[in-house]
């Protein structure tokens, strides 16, 4: 199973992707983290490792000002190769939703 995590780094609100936050509780209209954190969960938190279904990964979703509102990707280390690989598809398109 997949737990997605936003950690956000500024409190200046992100005012992209207008028509997604408008589907969204307005708790989660606060980051860009959040509102991909908020979409990942809905559309991945059920995956898991068909070898291993126990087995949890968290992943962080970083957005930094500092950085120019890039979102940052990293997630403790998988049970298989196999998994590893499903999380790194769903961060690729992910990253084509959400430059």
């Amino acid at each position: 199973m997949i737990h997605f995590r936003a950690i956000k780094r500024s409190l200046a609100p992100d005012t992209s992707m207008a028509d997604y936050i408008s589907n969204l509780p307005a708790r989660y209209n606060n980051s860009k983290a959040e509102r991909i954190a908020a979409y990942l969960t809905h559309q991945f938190s059920s995956e898991c490792c068909k070898s291993h279904p126990d087995y949890k990964v968290e992943m962080n979703i970083e957005s930094r000002s500092e950085d120019g509102d890039v979102v940052l990707y990293s997630y403790d280390k998988s049970c298989c190769d196999t998994f590893t690989q499903r999380l790194s598809e769903i961060i690729a398109k992910s990253k084509e939703l959400f430059p």
